[in-house]
């Protein structure tokens, strides 16, 4: 497991911290027939193939997956995972389920932004946009925080195996448009 920005590796001792899978085998693919330049991108340095799954390794040891690289948002200069931050969007009781996306802005990127499920309960329904934007904001660093804001549903889209529809609820983000509020919550 390596740090996605850096590519160092990540000691095994360390929890809770997002790193990407990187494997070599005898008998995996060492690259691309007569594509050098897909092989470079595929591969590290030192023949590790990049697979663009980010893992934690929870407390109990064993390791969980928690998003593809493909999900990476860039806001400012600064790499944000949403899978991070939905992670500690579901650690408050209220959430039930969450999803984070880039809003698009000009100046700083892809501005974070949630979209959040209460949880059918007294606390679901009490919760608000400054009570889990107050919770990242004291777990994350700055450049992660819920700047793009919280916009709650009463059900997460989602694909036919279950996954949830990113692409909905990104085109439905998109339409907000970069300089309109993103809901009154």
């Amino acid at each position: 497991m390596v740090d996605p920005d850096t590519g160092a590796d990540i000691p095994e001792s360390t929890r809770n911290v997002l790193g990407e899978v990187r494997v070599r085998s005898a008998y995996a693919m060492h690259g691309y027939v007569g594509n050098p330049e897909a092989t470079a991108k595929a591969y590290d340095e030192l023949g590790f193939y990049k697979t663009g799954d980010l893992v934690h390794q929870a407390d109990d040891g064993h390791y969980y997956f928690a998003d593809r690289i493909t999900e990476l948002l860039k806001y400012k200069r600064y790499s944000v995972f949403p899978a991070e931050v939905e992670m500690v969007l579901l650690q408050h009781p209220a959430v039930l389920e969450a999803c984070v996306l880039g809003r698009w802005c000009a100046a700083d990127g892809d501005v974070p932004t949630a979209f959040v499920v209460r949880a059918p309960t007294a606390a679901g329904a009490a919760v608000t946009e400054r009570d889990l934007q107050a919770l990242v904001a004291e777990r994350l660093s700055d450049y992660k925080q819920l700047r793009g804001g919280v916009l709650f549903l009463e059900h997460m889209p989602k694909t036919l195996t279950g996954k949830v529809a990113r692409r909905e609820l990104k085109a439905r983000l998109d339409a907000f448009g970069s300089s309109q509020p993103l809901a009154d919550n």
